[in-house]
C-alpha cells in the first residue's frame, strides 16, 4: 500500500511538472512502461505458487502447506553446473559424465538434445532452483530422501521428523517437480534429472561428505546411479517400492503405468490430471485397471491440497507425464521411449548385487511396484557380504511411508545408526 501511495504521488508530481504536449508524451510512455513493468518485478521476487516467496539462495521460504508440512524451505540455483565440461562425456577428460557423445541414438530425446539444453539454460542466465529442506545437526553426514512421482518432498514430512533427531536430514524436490524451478526449455529426460542430482549435491558440498541415500519409487533409479558414480561416498543404501533396472515388457509394468505410458494415457496426464487424482485423490481406492490401491488410509484433505499444490497448472503437469516415457525396457522400447536410460538402468541390479554397501530395504506385501516375486529377488540377491537388512512391514501398497511412517522412520534410524 505504501509503495502505492509512493507511485501515485510520484505519478501526479511528474504531470504538474509537465509543462506541454511532448512532456505530457513522454510521461505517458514512462508511466505505462513502469506499469506493465511493475507487476514483473514483483513477480520476479515470488514463485509460481501463490503465498510461497523465494527470498534468495539458500533463504528460507514460506510454503502454502505449513500446517501439514511444518519445515522451513530453502532454494539453491545450480544452473551454473551445466557446462559442456560436466555434462558431455569424454573416455579422457570426463568419464564420469552422464550424456553420451554420440549425437545419434535410438530415443526421442536424444542425450545430445538434453545436453544442449541444460548448457543452453546456463548460457541464457536463467536461474535454476532446487527446493530442499534441510534439517537435524548440520555437522552430521546427512541422510538424503529421494523422492518419486506424482509427488514431492512433502511425502517425506513424517520420516523427516524421526530422522531428524539422529542426523542432518535433507530433502529435495527434483527439478520440475514439488517447489523446484518449472521450465519450459527443459524435456525433463532422466539424465537431465541426474544432472540436476549431481549439480544439487555439488552445491551443498554433499559430495564431500559420507552420504545415506532413502529413496522411494522413481526417486531409486536417481538413488542408484548417483550411488553407482560415487560408491565410495556412499555410507548406506534404504529404498522401498522403488525401481531395479529396466522393465522386460510393457506388461511387466503397472496396469496403470501401462496405461500413463500410451500417447491417450500421457496426454490426460497433463489434460486431466489423472496421476494425481488416480495415485494420490483416490489412493485407498482401486481405480481400474488398477487391482489393488495405493495405500492403506486414503489422504486427508489438507495433505492432497499439498500434493496437488506444485501441479495446479496443465504446463506444470508435463515433466510427470515425460517421467513415465523416462523408463527404459529391455532391448529397446517400442515406443522409443526412454532407450537412451538403458546403459544406466541396466546397472542397478548388477551394482546392488556386487556392492558391499550397507543396504536396507523395506517391503510389504501385495505390493505394487516390489511384488513378492521382485522382493524375494531381491532378498536372494542384494545381500553381498551380508550387507543387506529388510523388514517386512506386513500388509501394504505402495505409499509405504505414509501407512507406515512411524515404523519405518524408527527403523531407518535404528539401521543408519548402525552403520560406520
Amino acid at each position: 500500500m505504501l509503495m502505492q501511495k509512493k507511485y501515485i504521488n510520484w505519478k501526479r508530481t511528474f504531470f504538474t511538472k509537465s509543462i506541454n504536449g511532448y512532456g505530457l508524451l513522454i510521461a505517458f510512455l514512462i508511466l505505462a512502461a513502469l506499469s506493465f513493468a511493475l507487476p514483473k518485478i514483483v513477480f520476479a521476487k515470488e514463485s509460481s505458487f501463490p503465498g510461497q516467496v523465494v527470498v534468495s539462495k539458500n533463504k528460507k521460504i514460506s510454503s502454502e502447506d505449513i500446517p501439514v508440512f511444518p519445515f522451513n524451505r530453502s532454494t539453491v540455483n545450480v544452473a551454473s553446473y551445466f557446462t559442456e565440461k560436466n555434462l558431455k562425456f569424454d573416455p579422457n577428460l570426463n568419464p564420469d559424465g552422464i550424456f553420451t557423445s554420440d549425437n545419434q541414438d535410438t530415443s526421442s530425446y536424444s542425450d545430445a538434445k538434453a545436453r544442449q539444453e541444460l548448457i543452453q539454460l546456463n548460457a541464457s542466465s536463467k536461474k535454476s532452483f532446487i527446493s530442499y529442506i534441510d534439517v537435524g545437526d548440520p555437522s552430521a553426514d546427512p541422510i538424503v530422501l529421494f523422492h518419486g512421482i506424482p509427488t514431492s518432498s512433502f511425502e517425506w514430512r513424517q520420516i523427516i521428523s524421526l530422522l531428524k533427531k539422529h542426523a542432518r536430514v535433507i530433502a529435495f524436490d527434483q527439478i520440475g517437480q514439488g517447489h523446484s524451478t518449472k521450465h519450459k526449455q527443459l524435456t525433463y529426460t532422466f539424465k537431465q534429472h541426474l544432472a540436476y542430482t549431481e549439480a544439487f549435491f555439488s552445491a551443498l558440498k554433499l559430495d564431500q561428505k559420507k552420504i545415506t541415500i532413502v529413496a522411494t519409487d522413481t526417486g531409486g533409479s536417481l538413488c542408484f546411479a548417483y550411488a553407482m558414480r560415487h560408491p565410495d561416498k556412499i555410507k548406506g543404501l534404504a529404498f522401498f517400492e522403488t525401481v531395479f533396472g529396466p522393465v522386460p515388457t510393457l506388461e511387466a509394468m503397472t496396469a496403470q503405468a501401462q496405461v500413463f505410458r500410451s500417447m491417450e494415457g500421457n496426454r490426460k496426464i497433463i489434460e486431466e490430471n489423472t496421476f494425481i487424482e488416480n495415485l494420490i485423490v483416490h489412493s485407498a481406492e482401486v481405480i481400474p485397471p488398477n487391482t489393488v490401491p495405493f495405500a492403506i488410509e486414503p489422504f486427508t484433505a489438507e495433505e492432497i491440497r499439498a500434493y496437488k499444490f506444485p501441479y495446479h497448472k496443465k504446463e506444470h503437469r508435463r515433466v510427470l507425464a515425460q517421467w513415465v516415457l523416462e523408463i527404459p525396457f529391455i532391448g529397446g522400447a517400442l515406443d522409443g521411449y526412454g532407450d537412451a536410460n538403458i546403459d544406466i538402468w541396466s546397472q542397478f541390479s548388477t551394482y546392488l548385487m556386487t556392492s558391499p554397501v550397507p543396504k536396507f530395504y523395506l517391503f510389504a506385501e501385495p505390493g505394487v511396484l516390489n511384488t513378492i516375486g521382485i522382493t524375494n529377488f531381491v532378498l536372494e540377491n542384494f545381500n553381498t557380504n551380508g550387507s543387506l537388512s529388510w523388514v517386512n512391514l506386513g500388509v501394504g501398497y505402495h505409499f509405504l511411508h505414509e501407512d507406515y511412517a512411524e515404523q519405518i522412520g524408527k527403523e531407518i534410524a535404528n539401521w543408519h545408526q548402525s552403520l560406520r
